[in-house]
């Protein structure tokens, strides 16, 4: 064999020539991984906030998705085996892109921590609040999880409201606007597998079915769009159609496994007003959403019935007969059994894109007249206190339900069209909720008793007979509208106040209870937390702490219990 001069052995082209590309290759992708890697690192250090975001929604919501599909599967299978059909199985499939894409379709639902430009005292504050909740929901996965609600000194659960998950449902719109994505996954899987509407042939209230449950599943619909909590929504909703047209008004207690319905036992024949007038939000927004208006349809009804059969009142009788819808004992109030009514007027004027002026007009007339008729000035310091009439008399009772009222005022105010109305009311509305500050700030808890009576060298003093507190947010609640309207930082710091006291007399180790007595350096506590801590209380503490964009006035109304609903125009009923 011959060799080439100066090689030791000849290579043949076609070798040469592969070799040639390959190296060319090789170098190539060097080149372009390391061009890559440089400009990434210029990336993160550029836009570390975003990649923060990314890493949230891309980790943590994958791991969220692979939960979410493991349990459909593990539902599917179950589902196949009882030969349901192919429409229901769809309705309760959230895919990845609907949880991945939560937070661009809603982007003011919660606190973006990397981004939002805030003092450091309010922001340890807010995620002191965001621990309460996580400590409190936690404790009742650990002891109570699918029960009703937890018994933090018993270490287990029970279940006050027919065994339908109700700390679950109620708090589940508060976890998505904490950020609390793993919980929120479990209680979620918890709904998709686990709640049936038929499994308990108890009857439950009316009134709790609709602004707790009902209102949490369509609260929850409205924050992430998910088909689960509209389906769930619309089966529950059918059920609670059943109570109409029985009676001239629905009663008060129905059956949702056998559609029965029935009375309180201490108020025979009749209903309270707030029973048949807390229910307009919920229905027309399930009205809305599921285009079928009866649900819509059947509530108005009701306000329409009080205005003919009452047409020359303002504020209307606080029990009514279910058949005739007569007055019962001439009682008059914004309190217990007569509260949310009002509430709702206003409410579902705004929450129907103010299409319904008639609805206006009967709030504002109520406003004035118990401003007129139920109003009592405090000597000395001349606050607002809001009493009860019976037939022409006027009591000095003042429960603590009625301090929802100083946000209720705050937000007509705004929303008024008559500079008198609104100065009036938003006088009014800081009135309410300086006595209702009081009704805290003057007890040794700093924590408010169930009831005050009108005293007049001392503004009040409180009820013996109801000292308790339970956890209620009617005041914190009015803080947070205060807040939002005037910027005043006051109600934040009482606000504070109020969150330290639950800390300080309501945790236990297992949860958070009541107290039995506000003035006792060491209360006893009660063995429940309620649903509403973490639905309501929780909720306003957190918003009270958030940036004004976080569930924007402009944008939601709060239930009764606090479940945002979005504001809809052009209702279809």
């Amino acid at each position: 064999m011959k060799y080439k001069r100066g090689s030791l052995f000849r290579i043949p082209r076609p070798l040469l020539i592969f070799v040639a590309v390959f190296l060319i290759y090789i170098a190539t992708t060097i080149f372009l991984f390391n061009s890559l890697g440089t400009r990434e690192k210029g990336s993160k250090r550029d836009t570390l906030s975003k990649r923060r975001s990314e890493q949230f929604e891309t980790n943590t919501y994958k791991r969220q998705v692979k939960k979410i599909k493991q349990e459909q599967n593990n539902t599917n299978d179950e589902q196949n085996t009882a030969n349901l059909s192919n429409e229901k199985n769809n309705a309760s499939v959230c895919t990845e892109e609907d949880i991945l894409g939560y937070f661009k379709k809603t982007p003011n639902v919660f606190v973006n921590e990397d981004t939002v430009v805030e003092d450091e005292v309010t922001k340890k504050r807010r995620l002191s609040v965001k621990e309460a909740f996580k400590f409190a929901y936690e404790n009742y996965e650990k002891f109570a999880f699918g029960d009703d609600e937890l018994r933090p000194l018993s270490k287990k659960g029970f279940n006050s409201f027919g065994g339908y998950g109700l700390t679950i449902l109620d708090s589940l719109d508060t976890m998505l606007i904490m950020r609390l994505d793993d919980y929120y996954s479990r209680a979620r899987s918890w709904i998709q597998t686990q709640l049936i509407w038929d499994k308990e042939s108890k009857r439950v209230s009316m009134f709790e079915t609709i602004i707790r449950l009902l209102g949490g599943l369509l609260s929850v619909y409205d924050l992430t769009k998910d088909p689960l909590y509209l389906k769930k929504a619309e089966e529950l909703g059918e059920r609670l159609l059943s109570a109409f047209g029985q009676t001239a008004l629905p009663k008060p207690s129905i059956s949702l496994r056998d559609h029965s319905t029935g009375y309180h036992h201490w108020l025979g024949e009749y209903t309270l007003l707030a029973e048949i007038g807390t229910m307009q939000m919920e229905f027309g927004y399930l009205s809305y959403h599921s285009n079928n208006a009866t649900y819509a349809e059947k509530a108005l009804e009701l306000y329409q019935m009080l205005k003919q059969n009452y047409p020359d009142k303002k504020l209307y009788p606080a029990q009514i007969h279910t058949n005739n819808i007569r007055q019962h004992r001439n009682i008059y109030s914004i309190g217990a059994g007569a509260d949310s009514f009002y509430e709702y007027l206003l409410k579902t004027w705004l929450l129907t894109g103010k299409t319904k002026s008639w609805i206006k007009e009967m709030y504002y007339g109520a406003a004035n007249a118990v401003i007129s008729d139920l109003t009592i000035e405090t000597s000395p310091s001349r606050y607002p206190f809001i009493g009860v009439k019976q037939d022409s008399s006027l009591s000095g009772d003042m429960n603590h339900l009625v301090c929802f009222a100083g946000g209720m005022y705050a937000l007509g105010a705004i929303h008024s069209e008559d500079p008198a109305v609104r100065e009036k009311h938003f006088k009014m509305a800081k009135g309410v909720t300086a006595l209702c500050h009081e009704m805290y700030s003057r007890q040794k808890t700093g924590l408010s008793p169930e009831a005050i009576i009108n005293s007049p060298s001392e503004d009040f003093r409180n009820d013996g007979h109801l000292s308790a507190f339970a956890l209620r947010p009617e005041t914190v609640e009015s803080y947070f509208y205060m807040w939002r309207l005037t910027n005043d930082t006051v109600y934040r710091d009482w606000g504070w106040d109020f969150f330290l006291a639950i800390e300080r007399y309501c945790k236990t180790p297992n949860g958070y209870g009541g107290i039995m007595n506000v003035n006792s350096n060491s209360p006893e506590i009660e063995d429940v937390q309620q649903s509403w801590f973490l639905a309501e209380t929780l909720k306003y503490l957190y918003l009270l702490f958030s940036p004004h964009d976080v569930i924007p006035l402009d944008q939601f109304v709060f239930n009764t219990e606090a479940h945002p609903l979005s504001i809809f125009n052009k209702p279809n009923f």
